[in-house]
């Protein structure tokens, strides 16, 4: 009777037991769900204005999706330059070879000299389009040296009109001069360049519209003898028309946006600068070298 008395269960021990974990449970329950009332109560106004319709949400077949992608801003390019360099006389007689003797044997290309401003727009990192306005004076030097010359002089009297006296002078002639060519032009650029670091390599093609042209100096003139000239519309044009000129540019960064360049050019018109019927046709190419700042915007 003992044994079994040691080893029975005491029912009311069980359910006091279970009652009391039962109790912890509920407890722990209230005091989580409290917890968690506490912390989202404060930001129930929050939750509620952040809450849209269902219809809000549909995503239409149109939306564009955000990308990482960067957009290329279009650059713009400013320039200016000086030049310096030479020129080359063509003349062609077709029948008054003699004049033309006499010109080229006068007539000396002496040098070029000029300024631009052009500006543009990148087409592609390496293709760009341009325009602007170009200042060119070409300037050869006159000289007539004529040798073994006697020059006679008499003196009238005011009066009578009777010569009182006569001189006799042997020597050389000279007359010396500059002849001025002023070019005005307006470029239509197509250019390509190369990048290498912080250089640039760079070929570029122009149509030259010629806006402005006047010439001054001295020539020989139809009577084969030495007159000045000055915009003279017996020979010259009054303006060139189109042109074109091939260039080459090699450009260093010296700062943000900014470039020193050398660029050396070809120029032609193509045509004669004289008037139609002028014997002998006259016309110049330009060989230049312009060296100059350019700013990328």
């Amino acid at each position: 009777v003992q044994h079994e008395n040691t080893e029975s269960t005491n029912p009311i021990s069980q359910n006091v037991s279970s009652k009391n974990e039962t109790g912890d449970k509920q407890a722990m329950e209230s005091t989580n769900v409290s917890i968690n009332l506490a912390l989202t109560i404060p930001y129930m106004p929050m939750i509620q204005s952040k809450c849209v319709n269902q219809d809000e949400l549909k995503i239409s077949k149109t939306t564009e999706c955000p990308t990482f992608k960067s957009r290329r801003n279009t650059h713009y390019f400013f320039e200016s330059a000086a030049s310096l360099g030479y020129h080359s006389q063509s003349m062609i007689a077709i029948e008054n070879t003699k004049l033309a003797s006499l010109r080229k044997q006068t007539e000396i290309e002496w040098y070029n000299w000029g300024f631009a401003l052009r500006g543009g727009v990148y087409l592609s990192p390496a293709l760009s389009i341009g325009t602007g306005v170009e200042y060119v004076q070409l300037k050869d030097r006159f000289n007539f040296i004529q040798s073994k010359v006697t020059k006679l002089t008499i003196t009238y009297d005011a009066v009578s009109g009777q010569a009182l006296d006569t001189s006799l002078v042997k020597g050389t002639t000279i007359n010396k001069g500059e002849n001025r060519y002023n070019l005005i032009n307006i470029p239509l650029i197509l250019r390509y360049e190369k990048h290498i670091q912080s250089w640039k390599l760079g070929i570029d093609g122009s149509i030259l519209i010629n806006a402005h042209f006047t010439n001054r100096g001295k020539m020989y003139n139809g009577e084969l003898n030495v007159s000045k000239f000055a915009n003279d519309a017996t020979a010259y044009k009054s303006g060139l028309g189109f042109g074109y000129q091939l260039g080459a540019m090699l450009s260093k960064r010296i700062n943000i946006g900014t470039d020193v360049f050398m660029r050396p050019s070809f120029t032609t018109f193509g045509k004669k600068w004289t008037i139609g019927g002028y014997d002998p046709a006259t016309s110049y190419t330009m060989f230049r070298c312009e060296i100059g700042l350019r700013w990328v915007l």
